[in-house]
């Protein structure tokens, strides 16, 4: 379940049209322990940058910042207290005297994640009849939840066997905890702005975004995939992280193993854990990498680039997730060319005399 973190920044006990409140709150249910609070973000698009939305300088109406903070009432849950990921645990965070079941009594923190809310660069949809601009974290939500349900039906979830992935909370803070590269691969780490709502008088700037998590942006805003499967985004990673099939990649057979040096191969590549989507399997050849084409997860093709003669190891990887080990069955010699048979015939002439 997602669900909007608001549009009043840090306090967002701030209601529409009623005297500023400048009290620290957060809202319900995206407080809540299972649920995925979702933030706001504003993208420039001529620099395609991205920061924390805030425009409580502004006269919007209702929609001013995205919602953040700490939950005065829900403990922090196990997924979320992860010494792993920078931020988290920070000068903000809040202890409670009750122990919650985490490694400390630490208080929920909210946004989970963000996505886009800045109605001057947000959505445009069409309503009874004319076109019009929206925004706001209860925009960015449903964007989140639609990608959701996507991805639950891509053929990536399929073969990695992880039936409906869906952004659970905790699934995305295991991602985040997998260090820096798949970290940044599945999420844009939103460093700039707060969430301080102006509006409400309250100036403190207490949830600035930083490296990591932040109580503006959460773990940040997500890159779902990238142009030729190879990468895994936010979509591959979370079927990775939920399926079971495909956790690792082997390599068992090469036919032929055997091949000249100075012309390209084609090879039959036999094994396991290979993924059967265009461009998400990369061949190493030496220290050339190819992409392999894979019809099964046992079965791959790929043609070998001309190279120096000699012995080399086949390594195949599958969405920069998984690597098969170097074994004997992977190996291919690159051989030269066979010297041409020359015949050489001996000529007997007969003496001259004169």
């Amino acid at each position: 379940m997602f669900a909007a973190a608001g549009d009043d920044g840090s306090t967002d006990c701030q209601l529409d049209n009623e005297e500023p409140i400048d009290l620290l709150a957060v809202d319900d249910p995206a407080s809540q322990p299972y649920v995925v609070g979702v933030g706001g973000t504003s993208v420039d698009p001529s620099t395609q940058t991205e920061d924390v939305w805030n425009d409580s300088t502004l006269t919007l109406g209702a929609h001013t910042t995205g919602g953040g903070g700490v939950s005065a009432y829900w403990c922090m849950p196990s997924y979320q207290d992860n010494s792993d990921i920078p931020g988290v645990i920070n000068t903000d965070s809040i202890t409670d005297a009750t122990p919650c079941g985490t490694t400390d009594p630490y208080l929920r923190e909210v946004p989970d994640v963000s996505a886009d809310a800045d109605p001057n660069n947000g959505y445009v949809i069409s309503f009874n009849g004319q076109w019009w601009y929206s925004g706001g974290t209860s925009a960015a939500a449903p964007l989140w939840a639609a990608a959701d349900a996507l991805i639950d039906s891509s053929p990536f979830c399929t073969d990695y066997g992880a039936g409906d992935a869906a952004f659970q909370a905790a699934g995305l803070y295991d991602i985040a905890s997998a260090g820096s590269f798949y970290y940044g691969l599945a999420f844009n780490d939103i460093t700039t702005g707060n969430n301080d709502d102006l509006a409400s008088g309250y100036t403190s700037g207490l949830y600035p975004a930083t490296t990591g998590y932040d109580m503006a942006s959460g773990l940040g805003s997500p890159h779902f995939a990238y142009t030729g499967n190879y990468f895994p985004g936010l979509a591959a990673q979370m079927c990775f992280v939920a399926g079971t099939d495909l956790s690792t990649t082997s390599i068992t057979g090469v036919s032929p193993n055997k091949g000249p040096s100075t012309i390209s191969t084609p090879v039959t590549i036999t094994g396991s854990g290979f993924l059967p989507i265009p461009g998400a399997d990369h061949l190493a050849v030496g220290a050339t990498t190819i992409t392999a084409s894979c019809t099964t997860t046992t079965s791959c093709t790929a043609t070998l680039p001309a190279t120096t003669p000699g012995k080399n190891d086949l390594v195949m990887s599958v969405e920069d997730i998984t690597q098969s080990p170097v074994v004997a069955a992977d190996q291919f010699t690159f051989v030269t060319a066979a010297a041409s048979a020359t015949t050489i015939t001996s000529v007997t002439t007969s003496p001259v005399v004169g």
